[in-house]
């Protein structure tokens, strides 16, 4: 285990590169972390979300007002790179970002109640706002956004209207959400402890129990090699259906994402990110 080494070279703080291999400075309050296909790594934080390529930090947004300021940042999918949603809780909306950190379009998430119609009569001021926690990206352009208060997942269309509600009265405690290369939705259900798949119509897929060993869920993340699933102790990936939980020193500070980056492991916790290298796929 080591501290990432982009962390080390940005220079952010210099503990950052002290400790057994967890970063103790650098982010204010990291929450999420998630890759693009050019090996970037993109850490969602409290002031905003920081883009890690070649040594050089890039910042998305940030805390005030504006149209490129969010009020409490929680997720992130940054799809290709080139269209980058940020989910703000605070603000219980999406952001839609270009690849040149620019917003191109922000998505209010309104509360939905999965017992009537999607078409809720009123003007959207009337409407409240939901609790956005998590958003992927969907192959057809959809966005699947996870509304912590609903326990259910919002499936929207390109120009952000709700299509269809997934999960509801099913999910128990979701945390968070990934679309795999199929473009089936899988949520993170804490509170089941398992991860559990749907259609893009809704209909329910596979459901796979997560061991205990890692401890209560905080993420998921689908890759080509299949899903990496962390908890606050551990991680735990999931291919061709079955389940493997990857022994790796986590220490003291509880992860609160992961993903899998070529044959190393990333994790993210509250003051900065660790990697576990040399971690292969069979």
């Amino acid at each position: 285990m080591r501290i990432h080494a982009l962390v080390c070279a940005l220079g952010l703080a210099a503990s950052a590169c002290s400790g057994p291999g967890v970063g103790a400075g650098g982010f204010d309050d990291a929450r999420a972390i998630a890759t693009t296909p050019d090996g970037r790594l993109w850490v969602v934080d409290a002031a905003g979300v920081v883009v890690l390529r070649g040594g050089l930090p890039v910042r998305l947004g940030g805390v005030g007002t504006g149209a490129e300021a969010f009020l409490d940042p929680v997720d992130v999918d940054p799809t290709n790179g080139q269209a980058i949603f940020v989910v703000d809780r605070g603000a219980g909306a999406v952001l839609q970002f270009t690849g040149e950190a620019r917003v191109a379009a922000t998505f209010p998430v309104y509360d939905v109640d999965p017992t009537q119609p999607l078409r809720q009569p009123g003007g959207a001021r009337e409407r409240m706002r939901a609790q956005p926690i998590a958003v992927a990206a969907g192959p057809d352009g959809s966005l699947y956004v996870l509304d912590a208060g609903r326990r259910h997942v919002l499936r929207l269309d390109a120009e952000g209207a709700v299509e269809r509600v997934l999960g509801a009265g099913v999910l128990s405690d979701p945390v968070d959400v990934a679309v795999d290369d199929a473009g089936a939705l899988w949520v993170a259900d804490a509170g089941r402890a398992e991860v559990r798949a749907f259609d893009p119509f809704g209909s329910p897929g596979p459901v796979i129990a997560i061991p205990s060993d890692v401890g209560r869920l905080v993420s998921v993340d689908a890759s080509a090699t299949g899903l990496m699933v962390g908890g606050v102790e551990g991680v735990a990936e999931i291919r061709d259906g079955l389940v493997e939980v990857i022994p790796l020193p986590i220490g003291d500070l509880p992860l609160r994402g992961v993903v899998r980056l070529g044959d190393s492991i990333v994790g993210v916790t509250a003051p900065g990110i660790v990697e576990w290298g040399g971690v292969g796929v069979d």
